[in-house]
């Protein structure tokens, strides 16, 4: 009869209905927690609350909890606020209860989580006088290996077409939190979100993808804490860039007559021998790769990406056409004879000198139209000035009543008064008669060089 007796004991102990007495209601007695996992090395934080009879303890009574691994206690303590409870060496300074157990909260923490972490504990409360009560459901943990970041984009990557790039770290508490970054070669990316979800944390950063961008690495990196106990990992992926293709570039390869060759390379024409042979080569950088041809002066295709002419005759225009799934590009290219009766295109020497004498042209037609007008100018003016002198010898004689010009008065009447003056004064035919004539020069005109008075005379034999 004592030995069953000391197996009913046993066994209310070991389920938390007895610890110091069967007095407690166990109804009243719960415990509120989840089985978690967490990633080695890193934190976990667990939530947990808890509930007991007041009536059971005093309420001026402190509240002591206690977790243990592998068991209740007495087993090895990994966290407790009893200050005089020894915790185990492998737990010190990386388990931490909340400081809230007043208030139900059994919420524990788990820092630098190493692999024996995982397990089964089990949490134990105290107040005095009877609220001690081991509960018997269990906290799980499982421990597994740390994972590596993910990197995800929210869609194609395209030149000039904004896109997220998403890196997905494991989850950390807040003890040990994550730190992101994501860079190239070439720039550094600016986090603009974190999202945590369940036991990861997403980490958004804007990206606008260029040419540059093609063909680099993109390297992603998590670290946690700080100090010789923080972790860190990275993940690297290669850029694939999409655009349409570059500009094409043409080289060529002539072969002459004297069986002698000639390369040449990123060039627009060449200039060959009437029958030498000529081969083009076009390439055009794209992502995906670019599909070449060639095209004649009629937009016919007649090659792919090496065009052979022999024995060349006729010079011509051909077009080298370069085409991907994001677009096409093109180059011109001009083969030319020097024996053709076809001016070769001038060279920026000639244009020079054309230029030169078309600018020295104008500028002589510009000196003689000038010195034209000048000298119509002067000329209008000597013509101007003779009729001024004119009027000033008009000027000297007395004005006729019967004709008002007075030259016109001194030609015609001057046979009348002649005849007048000889039946007056008998006179010799022969006798001379003289006229006086004064001729005076204006001075405001500067062309015209001013002179003497000067006296004439004139005879007139009747």
């Amino acid at each position: 009869m004592g030995y069953l007796l000391e197996i009913l004991v046993f066994g209310l102990l070991s389920t938390g209905l007895l610890w110091e007495g069967v007095q407690c209601d166990p109804s009243l007695y719960k415990l509120n927690v989840q089985p978690v996992t967490v990633q080695e090395g890193l934190c976990v934080f667990i939530p947990c609350n808890f509930t007991y009879d007041p009536a059971d303890a005093d309420i001026n009574s402190k509240l002591y909890a206690y977790w243990s691994k592998g068991g209740c206690p007495p087993s090895p303590l990994v966290a407790t606020n009893d200050p005089k409870k020894t915790i185990a060496d492998s737990a010190r300074n990386r388990f931490f209860l909340s400081e809230e157990v007043e208030q139900g909260n059994c919420s524990l923490a788990i820092n630098d989580v190493q692999r024996n972490d995982g397990g089964e504990y089990c949490f134990r409360m105290e107040k005095e006088p009877s609220a001690k009560f081991n509960f018997p459901d269990r906290l799980k943990v499982a421990v597994k290996g740390l994972q590596d970041p993910v990197i995800n984009f929210s869609g194609k990557l395209k030149v000039n077409d904004p896109v997220n790039i998403t890196f997905t770290v494991p989850g950390s508490c807040y003890l040990k939190p994550p730190h992101v970054s994501c860079k190239t070669v070439a720039r550094n990316f600016t986090l603009r979100t974190s999202v945590s979800n369940d036991s990861h944390v997403h980490n958004v950063f804007d990206f606008t993808p260029s040419v540059a961008d093609n063909k680099q690495n993109l390297t992603c990196t998590v670290t946690y804490g700080n100090g010789i106990t923080s972790i860190n990992k990275e993940t690297t992926i290669l850029l694939s860039v999409t655009y349409p293709p570059e500009t094409p570039v043409i080289s060529y390869e002539i072969r002459r007559l004297d069986n002698s060759s000639e390369n040449g390379t990123d060039a627009s024409q060449v200039t060959i021998e009437e029958g030498e042979s000529v081969v083009l080569y076009c390439k055009a950088v794209g992502n995906p790769s670019a599909n070449v041809t060639w095209l004649n002066g009629s937009n016919n295709i007649i090659a792919a990406n090496e065009l052979k002419l022999y024995k060349v005759k006729t010079q011509g225009d051909y077009i080298c056409q370069a085409n991907n799934s994001e677009g096409s590009n093109n180059k011109a290219f001009r083969i030319l004879l020097k024996s053709s009766g076809n001016p070769t295109e001038p060279s920026n020497a000639v244009y020079a000198v054309v230029g030169a004498l078309a600018v020295i042209a104008v500028i002589a037609l510009i000196i003689a139209i000038i010195l034209i007008f000048k000298r119509y100018r002067r000329k209008s003016m000597m013509d101007l000035e003779s009729h001024k002198r004119l009027q000033t010898l008009h000027s000297d004689f007395p004005p006729s009543d019967q004709d008002p010009n007075p030259i016109d008065n001194d030609v015609t009447k001057e046979p009348e008064k002649a005849e007048e003056s000889t039946d007056k004064v008998p006179s010799d035919s022969e006798d001379l008669h003289y006229a006086s004539l004064t001729f005076i020069a204006r001075q405001d005109i500067p062309d015209v060089i001013p002179e003497e008075i000067q006296t004439e005379y004139a005879e007139i034999k009747r």
